[in-house]
């Protein structure tokens, strides 16, 4: 249920920045995403239905280890580019706990199943190629609102 609801909240964000159908990112009288909620069932309902619950649970394991990582390297990165930036968090000892938390995930992720690593490729490669074909003629002169930028 974590995935779902917070994979429903992204493909809203998407819709309204402009990389789904606009049409997602619309909420009900109460400000719930219903659209973009029901948007999710169908695809989850639809891979599992056709997917056994292993492979799907090892997928989102390498989906989050990568997400993880990512926000390691991305610490570490701000920390080296923007020293004095404002943050409401800081981790200690970043320089120590970026490079663990990104060995930990790399090894997490090497020990999933060979065939995950595989269909891991294929959903990302599947994922940029809809990202290029949809959200590539998205219209880059509008901010996170949907709203046209002066000049």
């Amino acid at each position: 249920l974590a995935f779902f609801y917070g994979q429903s909240r992204i493909f809203f964000v998407m819709a309204r920045d402009g990389l789904l159908p606009r049409g997602l990112a619309r909420v009900s009288s109460s400000g719930a995403p219903v659209r973009t909620t029901l948007f999710t069932v169908l695809i989850v309902g639809t891979i599992a239905a056709f997917f056994p619950l292993n492979e799907i649970v090892a997928l989102a394991n390498a989906g989050t280890l990568v997400a993880f990582a990512a926000v390691a390297v991305s610490m570490l990165v701000l920390r080296r580019r923007a020293p004095d930036a404002p943050r409401g968090y800081r981790a200690p000892a970043a320089w120590l706990v970026g490079p663990v938390a990104i060995a930990g995930c790399v090894y997490l992720f090497v020990s999933l199943p060979s065939t995950t690593h595989w269909w891991f490729l294929v959903w990302n490669a599947l994922g940029v190629a809809l990202y290029w074909a949809y959200a590539g003629r998205a219209r880059p002169d509008t901010d996170h609102a949907g709203e046209v930028r002066d000049g």
